[in-house]
């Protein structure tokens, strides 16, 4: 941790499966749970902004409004996690991401930054979580455009899966990490290799794969930035195991979905993947989080 040119951001141990929670090692009550807004996972050290690949944030307007944590990671010494997020629409920061590495004064959104970690490289690399969390919300959450996620801590499973069905909303949360309280920072996939009662944290995300057919492309009209009204592909009705579901698109990318749209009838029949969560409950199923990922050629 002393040289942050090459730093890693923590890989936490996938959850396939909602499942799967039930195998944690220690009492769901000693982990601590957040959903993971859609954004960009950056890191902030010595007053700069960093994507999760490395590559310096410089768009004026966003290091002006994050100014206030940009000096005090600098003051501090304190390496500064997060997600890069917009809380009107989240897809937007997606969307104007390549104005994020221009040096220019314009970003056609106000962006909020989600801190969910700090850490000290160059003394106390091995606070647990729950302390790194309390000096998030003392130091970074009250700060301009600035705010830290919400924890929750439940005593049993089933409450935490209550949770999930309630908060999963694909279009404004990533994924839900589950951090052991007493867990140290693992940078890199170093977890991954452990024995499972050395992991640390946990990620559910809605990245099961599912196949099935197109039986209707369901439409949706837009307005273009000129004023132009154009219809475009909203969402996938099939068919999985009996019941009729239906697949959001997802997907920023107007000329695809368009092109959705106008092959309607020859992409009729067409088998398809889309993703989400498996969640079964009174010996009835739905999928959480579902989206489309491509097609079957």
């Amino acid at each position: 941790m002393k040289s942050l040119q090459y730093f890693q951001h923590m890989v936490h141990v996938p959850l396939n499966k909602i499942e799967n929670i039930g195998k944690l090692v220690k009492p769901i009550s000693e982990y601590l749970t957040y959903s993971k807004p859609v954004g960009i996972d950056v890191h902030i050290f010595g007053g700069q902004i960093y994507d999760i690949n490395h590559r310096e944030i410089i768009n004026k307007t966003l290091l002006f409004s994050l100014e206030k944590v940009l000096e005090l990671s600098n003051q501090t010494q304190g390496l500064f996690i997060g997600t890069l997020c917009s809380l009107t629409d989240p897809t937007k920061i997606i969307k104007f991401s390549p104005l994020l590495y221009d040096d220019i004064n314009s970003l056609p959104l106000s962006p909020q930054l989600m801190v969910y970690d700090i850490i000290f490289p160059y003394f106390k690399a091995d606070n647990p979580f729950r302390i790194r969390y309390d000096i998030v919300k003392k130091t970074a959450g009250k700060l301009p455009s600035c705010s830290c996620l919400d924890l929750h801590k439940f005593e049993t499973i089933p409450e935490l899966k209550t949770y999930i069905k309630d908060k999963f909303n694909f279009k404004r949360f990533n994924s839900f990490l589950i951090f052991d309280k007493e867990g140290r920072y693992h940078t890199s996939t170093r977890q991954l290799t452990y024995n499972s009662h050395e992991q640390v944290s946990f990620e559910l995300t809605a990245n099961q794969k599912y196949r099935s057919h197109i039986h209707k492309i369901i439409p949706i009209d837009i307005e273009l930035e000129e004023g132009k009204i154009i219809t475009i592909a909203d969402s996938i009705e099939t068919r999985f195991k009996n019941k009729k579901i239906t697949v959001p698109i997802t997907t920023p990318n107007y000329i695809l979905r368009r092109n959705l749209w106008e092959n309607r009838k020859e992409l009729k029949r067409m088998p398809f993947i889309f993703e989400g969560l498996y969640f079964e409950e009174d010996n009835d199923f739905e999928i959480l989080g579902t989206h489309y990922s491509k097609f079957i050629l």
